[in-house]
């Protein structure tokens, strides 16, 4: 079995579905965090707006997405590869 890389992953709460069902978007740095196992990242997408740097994460027909900007994420797979 491989060794699974944990990030923090920003999950929706009960007060974003809430607001969803509103049609009402929460700012995602507002989502509740949690740690999530990854064992394959097929992709990373940078962003970069007003809310600040984050990234998401590809996982098949999945993404998620994780309060590290894209420069951090690489140094902590290249750590994580080791």
């Amino acid at each position: 079995m491989y060794k699974p890389l944990i990030l923090p992953i920003y999950c929706h709460d009960d007060d974003s579905k809430l607001l969803n069902d509103l049609g009402v978007e929460k700012p995602i740095q507002e989502h509740d965090l949690k740690g999530m196992a990854f064992f394959t990242i097929d992709a990373i997408e940078p962003i970069e707006d007003e809310k600040g740097d984050y990234s998401i994460l590809y996982c098949g027909n999945s993404s998620f997405c994780t309060p590290y900007p894209l420069s951090k994420l690489l140094e902590i797979i290249e750590a994580w590869q080791q």
